[in-house]
């Protein structure tokens, strides 16, 4: 029989689960924010306006090289 004034066990194994699971999601926000960055640096930096206009031309199949080679 328990008494009353007896409290079930508590673990503390949750409080580290949780703790490691907090802290695995902010490291992949903080990693995954410093790739993002990263890569808009790299792809601001080779972007050149004069070879990327704002509107691509539009292309056909007669400007495609299976066309070519069909001829």
């Amino acid at each position: 029989m328990q008494q009353e004034s007896e409290r079930p066990r508590q673990y503390a194994w949750p409080k580290y689960v949780l703790a490691a699971f907090i802290l695995g999601v902010v490291l992949a926000v903080i990693w995954m924010s410093a790739e993002v960055r990263k890569v808009r640096k790299y792809r601001d930096s080779t972007m050149d306006p004069r070879n990327h206009p704002s509107e691509p031309a539009a292309t056909t199949n007669a400007d495609s090289p299976a066309a070519a080679t069909e001829r």
